[in-house]
């Protein structure tokens, strides 16, 4: 036995040789199928004695439980199907695997982990406990596969997996830039709404569909919601509600006391305001457990309100020429640190170039790093130039133009007589 010590217990992984064989003398009995279904899918005791068939789809090789689908490894299926076709047999047998190998009954859950116990125990593994089992199956997916796959296939939440099984986190890929993913809107808003008005699912459609953070989220209050012009109300701007958020937020309302936390998201058992690190997680796992690992609730806002705020921006930009945060503030109605990092996203994105305080259309202006050299060819032929001239020169306006000559002349590139700018001396 492998005895690893970790902040829940200690997990005692079996030793596969000999529960491969364990395995193979109880092929056909109701021990093998717990056994299996325990380490080889993950499923805990308890699911397992409730499982049901029409939870196993022996030909997609999946089962599929009411918090996530599990597939079904070879070894697993071909068990799964030999029990299902003795079970076949008989006439009125109950519609669950775990059925009494003589009776023929559903088995109750002290029957079924008396039965796999005894079968660790005469196989040669007493220390072993069901739970290590199910233990053992997600260290082994966490060595070959993704976190946020583990997360899925096992039911576990986020919080659970890094404080019990971080030791054993030794696939998780390199931080390097990702692309922005597809949305399938289809799939997320079936998501959405087999969630229900829960935090999760009205987190989603307040991130994704009204473009607020996890934070206003988290921060919403009932004072905040005016259900009858079906807005909300934030302090730097008035959202539309949007279907079916307002008949959940009604409904929400109408079930809670007057006593009750003034904030709109409550937790389920405390019905205490949530923070942000928590309701991050409830939403994230949601996600993984939908299937949608790469979207994130951040990424949701950003493209709820991207694509309008950007077209926007760049269209003030080309017609006026350029644009700067105050105008940019003005015109998105938003405060500055929003405006300033949508801003630096477009800077970033190749679509404006910024000189000193100003954000320029691309194509429109010299780009900042050939305005040396630019300058200079020019200098050097005219043996140089005033501001107005540069600024004809780079396609800037005469401020930049100004911040820009005055910038070089600070790292003793330029030099100034009168209002005449000109290359150092021996540069000409």
């Amino acid at each position: 036995l492998a005895v690893l010590s970790m902040r829940k217990e200690e997990i005692r992984r079996p030793d596969e040789t000999t529960l491969k064989q364990i395995l193979d003398d109880l092929r056909g009995t109701v021990a093998e199928v717990t056994l299996r279904l325990i380490w080889q899918a993950g499923l805990s005791a308890d699911e397992v004695q409730a499982l049901a068939w029409s939870a196993v789809d022996l030909s997609a090789a999946e089962l599929r439980l009411p918090d996530r689908m599990v597939p079904l490894v070879d070894d697993l299926a071909v068990c799964l199907r030999a029990r299902y076709a003795w079970q076949a047999g008989f006439q009125s047998a109950p519609d669950f695997v775990a059925l009494s190998d003589i009776r023929r009954t559903h088995m109750h859950r002290v029957s079924l982990h008396r039965a796999a116990r005894k079968a660790l125990d005469d196989g040669g593994l007493p220390d072993v406990r069901l739970t290590d089992l199910r233990d053992d199956f997600i260290i082994r997916q966490l060595q070959t596969r993704d976190w946020t796959y583990v997360v899925r296939v096992s039911g576990l939440a986020i919080s659970t997996l890094y404080a019990n099984y971080a030791p054993w986190f030794t696939n998780r890929p390199a931080l390097e830039e990702k692309p922005v993913p597809e949305v399938d809107e289809d799939a997320l808003f079936r998501l959405i709404l087999a969630e229900g008005p829960t935090p999760a699912g009205m987190s989603l459609l307040m991130t994704w569909q009204l473009g607020m953070t996890l934070r206003e989220a988290a921060a919403l209050t009932w004072c905040q919601v005016d259900l009858a012009a079906g807005t909300i109300c934030l302090p730097d701007r008035t959202i539309p509600l949007l279907w079916p958020l307002k008949d959940w937020l009604r409904e929400l309302r109408d079930g809670r006391p007057e006593s009750a936390d003034p904030h709109v998201l409550l937790t389920p058992r405390a019905e205490k305001p949530f923070d942000d690190l928590r309701l991050s997680v409830v939403v994230r796992q949601t996600l993984i457990r939908g299937g949608m690992e790469s979207l994130t609730p951040r990424l949701l806002t950003r493209l709820a309100g991207q694509e309008e705020g950007d077209a926007l921006l760049l269209r003030a930009a080309s017609e006026q020429g350029s644009i700067d945060r105050a105008a940019a503030m003005e015109l998105l109605a938003a405060e500055k640190w929003p405006v300033y990092n949508r801003l630096r996203r477009l800077v970033e994105e190749g679509r404006l170039v910024r000189i000193g305080a100003r954000y320029y259309p691309t194509g429109a202006v010299v780009p900042p790093s050939e305005h040396y050299a630019a300058i200079r060819a020019y200098f050097q032929t005219y043996g140089g130039g005033y501001r107005k001239e540069v600024a004809e020169l780079l396609g800037v306006e005469l401020r930049s133009a100004e911040w820009i000559l005055q910038s070089m002349q600070k790292r003793g590139l330029l030099t100034k007589e009168g209002q005449r700018w000109m290359l150092p001396p021996g540069e000409n």
